[in-house]
């Protein structure tokens, strides 16, 4: 009902704009931004056995001007493997080279915008594209609700085979409800519901707050399993700014059986880890402390997380840098180290990306 409804916005929204003014439609689409990028990437994993593969990607996405409120996106990636250390390394053979990631229609006026298709969705557990429709209400003072029901996800990253669009995790089906309130200086207040269909539904509450030098996150997230036991996740961050010098600390706690259940079904933001396999497993326990550096146009971060999960544990160290040429041309490193509870299970990655953006 709910898949049919939201097919039934974007009709709607298309026919509107139809039997507009042809002209000024015209001209809106002439009017348009259009924006990609091409990448080159490649890894390289030292591990038992060791991998690696080099892929290049390309980008591109468009975005109408607006006519009477209206406006069309879209936006595809084309994914390819260049070389793999061993056959099998880059996938298994069965991804899309390409993918529409992006084609939808909104209305947006001083109150509220609505947006139906295939979009990227940046919520505290919704992430990567989305088949969906989407409505961001402003009209409160100091305050913006999202509402939400999402089909499909999908994944389109630029160092990794490209995911389709599909079901997550058996379910069928979404609905988001995000609340922000911005009045209280300095502050993000946030509360959340997500329910995924015949999963899962999880509720939480954040809050931010950041000044010019320090900064505090605060973060309760619980679930209610149809097929396991109910998980819960706690987070907790301190962060200072010095100059160009940025630090932070932070611990992660979650459910002593369930782990954070399937609250990371369709995206999450909370592991700042690279790889951090465990941080969302059964009673899981991570530490960690990173730093960011910027001298000119040179960007330097690294991170390290402990994370002790049962009576195991597992470390990881990631280091980050990246150097902008230009503005449309950069390269950026990066260094994953991972020591796991199983030395055989330990392993180092070494990875390089070349970005040219227009």
């Amino acid at each position: 009902m709910l898949k049919k409804l939201s097919l039934a916005a974007i009709a709607v929204l298309a026919t509107s704009t139809l039997y507009a003014d042809s002209f000024d439609i015209e001209d809106a689409l002439k009017s348009g931004s259009f924006g990609g990028d091409f990448t080159l990437y490649g890894e390289s994993i030292d591990a038992k056995p060791d991998s690696g593969f080099s892929m290049g990607s390309l980008g591109l996405h468009y975005e109408s001007a607006r006519y009477r409120g209206f406006g069309f996106a879209a936006g595809f990636r084309a994914n390819n493997d260049l070389s793999e250390k061993e056959n099998g390394d880059y996938s298994d053979g069965d991804e899309p080279k390409s993918l529409l990631h992006t084609a939808n229609i909104s209305y947006t006026n001083e109150a509220f915008t609505v947006i139906g298709g295939r979009q990227e969705l940046d919520l505290e557990w919704a992430g990567d594209y989305h088949e969906a429709l989407v409505g961001v209400f402003t009209g409160l003072p100091n305050t913006t609700i999202t509402l939400a029901h999402t089909i499909r996800l999908a994944v389109a990253d630029t160092d990794a085979p490209l995911e389709k669009f599909e079901k997550f995790n058996g379910s069928d089906g979404a609905q988001v409800l995000d609340v922000a309130y911005e009045g209280v200086e300095n502050t993000v207040l946030n509360a959340y519901y997500y329910n995924a269909n015949d999963l899962a539904s999880w509720y939480g509450a954040k809050a931010v707050w950041d000044s010019e030098l320090f900064g505090l996150t605060a973060h309760g997230a619980f679930s209610n399993e149809d097929a396991m036991k109910d998980g819960n996740i706690l987070h907790a961050e301190v962060r200072g700014t010095f100059s160009d010098l940025g630090l932070s600390a932070g611990y992660i706690t979650t459910d002593k059986d369930a782990g954070a259940g399937s609250m990371d079904s369709i995206g999450d933001n909370i592991n700042p880890l690279e790889e951090g396999d465990k941080v969302y497993g059964a009673d899981a326990k991570t530490v960690y402390v990173g730093a960011t550096y910027e001298i000119g146009a040179l960007s330097l971060g690294a991170l390290y997380g402990h994370t002790k999960y049962g009576s195991d544990k597992e470390k990881e160290f990631n280091f980050m840098a990246e150097y902008a040429f230009s503005d449309a041309f950069s390269l950026g490193g990066l260094i994953v180290d991972v020591n796991a509870q199983d030395s055989d299970d330990d392993y180092t990655k070494f990875s390089l990306n070349a970005v040219y953006a227009f």
